[in-house]
C-alpha cells in the first residue's frame, strides 16, 4: 500500500554520490545512497529533505517554475528553496541541520544582492514544500491496484 503521489525512493550505491535524480522530476524516482553511506542519521535525513524539497517543484505537484521570477538566477533560487525546506523539516523532526551545499553560498549572495525579496520568496516556497511533504506523510495510504 502506498500513496499515489509519493516518490519512489531507491536506496543503493551511488558511486560516491549521496543522491541523484535520473531523467526528469516528473518521474517519481529518487535514487539515494543507503543510510550507511552517510555520516549519520541527521546527515541522511538532511539530504533526503533537500532532495524531496526539489521533488515538490514539479508541475504535477507545486509547479515551482522560478524562471519567470528569477530568470538566470532560477537555479540558485531553487537550491536556496531546497536548503531552506530541508532546514525547516530537520527542525520539525529534531534533526541537527547542516549546510549541505556550502558551495552555493556565493550564488545565494549574488541572488540576494540582486533581489532584496528573494529570501522571502524562497522561504515561502520552502515552507510550501515542507507543508506539501508533511501532508503526504500524514495522508491516509490508498490501496494500489492489484
Amino acid at each position: 500500500m502506498g500513496h499515489a503521489k509519493v516518490p519512489n525512493i531507491q536506496a543503493g550505491p551511488r558511486g560516491g554520490r549521496e543522491c541523484e535524480e535520473r531523467g526528469t522530476r516528473d518521474e517519481s524516482l529518487l535514487r539515494q545512497a543507503t543510510p550507511a553511506a552517510f555520516k549519520g542519521a541527521d546527515h541522511f535525513y538532511n539530504v533526503s529533505f533537500h532532495e524531496l524539497t526539489h521533488w515538490t517543484g514539479h508541475k504535477a505537484r507545486l509547479d515551482r517554475d522560478l524562471k519567470g521570477r528569477f530568470g538566470q538566477a532560477a537555479y540558485a533560487a531553487e537550491e536556496l528553496i531546497a536548503e531552506l525546506g530541508a532546514a525547516f523539516l530537520a527542525a520539525e523532526f529534531s534533526f541537527d541541520g547542516d549546510l549541505r551545499h556550502a558551495g552555493y553560498i556565493e550564488t545565494w549572495i549574488g541572488l540576494l544582492r540582486q533581489d532584496k525579496l528573494a529570501f522571502f520568496t524562497a522561504a515561502s516556497k520552502a515552507q510550501g514544500a515542507a507543508d506539501y511533504l508533511r501532508g503526504l506523510a500524514l495522508a491516509e495510504p490508498i490501496a494500489e491496484a492489484a
